[in-house]
């Protein structure tokens, strides 16, 4: 993983706001890196198609602009990181990746929920486009599972799949651990093939529970032997585990269960089902993951 010296906080002036602020500065001190901090004004007479006055939007604007000053001020007032703030003003995912792309930021940090009211629909999807097409890692923190701010990474989940793009999560998961001081826990998540699939296939003739025992075993061996050509000479302290279940829910239990101090995963692996596999349960980890994720996508 490169070094991470330029670091994007989206924020919404939400009570969540702040949280996510601190876990900004703790990622910060632990990199030695600066922080530009960005409120996105979405016009949502735009957003619905109506006609408005130039001078609303200005207003709108102007007035954000006083508020991420005294947000910025209440925050960062005697922090010694350097940072900077920015009003952007369009729809916000656009608006976060673009600048994220401008700043050539090295990692964006942002929520997974915002404004009560809207978080869901807003916030939450907007977490989840940025993750999917961010230039860079993502660094998502759901507040409401969170403390008042993030706790020490001593701890990192890493699933992988034994492919090609698994293999750079890791040696990133390797880079950033040795940075933290932390333990790698590997992880791969058998899923039945036919719960996967939603088939039924009563007609053949099949021992389920051990053909399943014979999946577990089999992934046990290629796990040791992944491990093996990827982590010899690593001063990294590791340990492994295969799970059987659903990827997500699989990944987000033993988060929970081992207290895992954060989760980095792709966002992309088996190339022909990257989208409907990999994709899909990254943004599920990121809804309901019990510690911030760390995505990554091997191809930027």
């Amino acid at each position: 993983m490169y070094e991470i010296k330029k670091i994007l906080v989206a924020v919404d002036f939400s009570e969540h706001s702040a949280q996510i602020l601190r876990s900004a500065t703790y990622i910060a001190v632990q990199h030695d890196a600066e922080l530009k901090i960005v409120f996105a004004v979405e016009n949502p007479f735009t957003m619905s198609g109506i006609s408005y006055d130039d001078q609303l939007e200005t207003e709108m604007v102007r007035s954000s602009e006083e508020r991420l000053d005294s947000f910025l001020e209440e925050n960062m007032g005697r922090s010694s990181i350097p940072f900077a703030g920015e009003v952007l003003k369009g729809h916000v995912t656009v608006e976060i990746l673009n600048c994220a792309e401008r700043e050539e930021s090295d990692l964006i940090i942002m929520g997974t929920h915002g404004y009560s009211r809207f978080e869901k629909m807003l916030i939450g999807s907007v977490a989840e486009e940025v993750v999917r097409l961010g230039p860079c890692p993502v660094l998502t923190v759901n507040p409401n599972k969170e403390g008042d701010k993030m706790k020490d990474i001593k701890k990192i989940l890493v699933p992988v799949d034994f492919s090609d793009n698994s293999v750079k999560l890791l040696e990133s998961a390797i880079d950033f651990a040795g940075k933290s001081e932390a333990e790698l826990l590997v992880v791969f998540v058998v899923e039945d093939m036919f719960t996967f699939s939603g088939l039924s296939i009563p007609h053949i003739a099949i021992d389920v529970d051990q053909f399943e025992r014979e999946m577990v075993e089999g992934s046990k061996k290629r796990l040791e032997g992944y491990l093996e050509d990827n982590m010899e000479g690593i001063d990294v302290s590791y340990s492994a585990k295969v799970l059987k279940g659903n990827v997500a829910e699989e990944l987000c239990g033993c988060a929970e269960n081992e207290k895992v101090d954060m989760i980095m995963m792709g966002t992309h692996g088996y190339r022909g089902l990257e989208k409907v596999l990999i994709g899909s349960v990254a943004e599920k980890v990121v809804r309901t993951a019990p510690c911030p994720v760390l995505t990554i996508n091997p191809y930027k």
